[in-house]
């Protein structure tokens, strides 16, 4: 049995997978703590707890926020279980006298719920930006003894293939806007105070088909003066392929963490400037206003190519014998099976 692959497939690379935990809420008052244990289907583990919390159905954790290295092949999530626990700290009598109002430190260990989500169920938000999972923690008996809200995102090392949300991800191509500075973008945020809103953002939409997407992307705050600096690279991934001269990319101007300034100044990216797979550096005016521009860069990213897997088979052609059934060295026949891509090969997917 040979096992040839069609395409050479890169080598795992690891991303960060970014979990915090919020809202935790639970039956029954106690000592608890939280973990994320991240399980590959080949064994691989990492596990990951909050400290014990003081005696409450409503705990909360100083140490909430996690980062766990996740395996990405080709810019798509390898298939593992997402696996949360709730424990309960139960102590003895002397330790409760001992420490009366204070977060357990020591005592047993007992499993109130445990929760599971495959990550290839989340990919597709996941590719899209952060989550917010409702995480029902069930206790082995089946009943549900509380939840918590788990925030997730995925971090990708710089310069690699952006996350997708499958293999098979038949969306248009993929496009990386640097959003470098605004010029005397103060003409158009007059009479709003930057610092008072929590500064200024760009966001990314897409216009397609005559329809306006909702948010793709956006920067990290800024304040806006006479110049305003981001330089901050966005992985846009619409949801739609451009076909129409019209449609493109959408950035807009807002004032960050309000809905009251709402859109301050937009700006259009048609598809014939975002056809180049070089990089192109262009700088937008403002309709909203005479010399307040933009200076940003936009390539489009060469989609990723599927990965293919061949099996070949040689089998033999039986004949009986006084003996029983012998093996002839001739009459060889090849049999070729198609994976998805490696990954996706193990035996028992094999029809026999």
């Amino acid at each position: 049995t040979v096992l040839q692959a069609g395409r050479p497939r890169t080598a795992a690379m690891a991303a960060t997978l970014v979990v915090t935990l919020r809202d935790v809420t639970l039956h029954d008052a106690g000592h608890y703590f939280l973990t994320v244990q991240y399980m590959t289907r080949d064994g691989e583990e990492r596990k990951v707890r909050t400290e014990v919390s003081t005696k409450s159905s409503k705990p909360e954790f100083k140490n909430s926020t996690f980062s766990l290295p996740v395996r990405v092949h080709d810019g798509v999530l390898d298939d593992a279980e997402l696996q949360f626990g709730a424990f309960l700290v139960v102590r003895s009598e002397r330790e409760v006298k001992e420490g009366e109002g204070k977060a357990a430190t020591k005592g047993t260990a007992k499993l109130a719920g445990l929760c599971a989500k495959q990550l290839s169920d989340l990919a597709s938000v996941l590719a899209r930006g952060a989550t917010a999972e409702s995480v029902i923690f069930t206790h082995p008996d089946g009943a549900a003894v509380g939840s918590v809200v788990a925030d997730l995102r995925i971090e990708m090392p710089p310069g690699v293939t952006p996350l997708r949300a499958s293999s098979e991800q038949l969306e248009g191509p993929s496009f990386e806007l640097v959003v470098r500075n605004g010029v005397n973008l103060g003409l158009v945020t007059a009479g709003l105070t930057g610092g008072g809103g929590g500064g200024f953002v760009v966001t990314v939409g897409t216009f397609c088909k005559g329809f306006r997407s909702d948010e793709l992307a956006r920067t990290q705050p800024t304040l806006v003066g006479a110049m305003a600096s981001w330089n901050e690279t966005l992985i846009v991934r619409p949801r739609g392929s451009f076909v129409d001269a019209n449609d493109g990319l959408i950035l807009s101007l807002r004032q960050a963490g309000g809905g009251s300034g709402g859109e301050l100044a937009k700006l259009h990216l048609p598809l014939s400037a975002l056809r180049d797979e070089s990089g192109r550096d262009l700088k937008l005016e403002l309709a909203e206003a005479a010399g307040a521009a933009m200076h940003v860069s936009v390539r489009r990213l060469p989609p990723a190519e599927p990965t293919h897997a061949q099996l070949e088979l040689e089998t033999r052609q039986l004949r009986p014998s006084g003996a029983g059934l012998t093996l002839p060295p001739a009459g060889a026949v090849t049999v070729a099976l198609y994976f998805k891509s490696l990954a996706d090969y193990a035996p028992a997917s094999l029809p026999w």
